[in-house]
């Protein structure tokens, strides 16, 4: 089959023919799979709310000392715990 539809001087209707007769041995059938993971997607919010939910998480830290891991993990640091250097004493 596959020799009559890809011969070009073939006529239309035979190669038509084949094709639709080999195309059940070429390709397997499609099977269904169960998807590789259990996925639940989150419930959308709107802009609005997530621009109050990040001005309150700023707020929050506002004053405080932040270290930010290299995974993007924000941590809180205990006063007295940051590399921050007082530059008030060496007036």
């Amino acid at each position: 089959m596959r020799s009559i539809y890809t011969d070009t001087n073939q006529p239309t209707g035979h190669r038509l023919k084949a094709a639709g007769l080999a195309l059940g041995v070429e390709s397997a059938p499609l099977k269904a799979v169960e998807p590789p993971l259990d996925l639940v997607a989150e419930p959308p919010i709107s802009l609005l709310e997530l621009a109050e939910q990040r001005m309150k998480k700023q707020l929050a830290l506002e004053g405080q000392e932040i270290q930010v891991q290299p995974d993007g993990q924000v941590v809180v640091l205990k006063p007295g715990h940051g590399n921050v250097q007082d530059d008030a004493s060496s007036d």
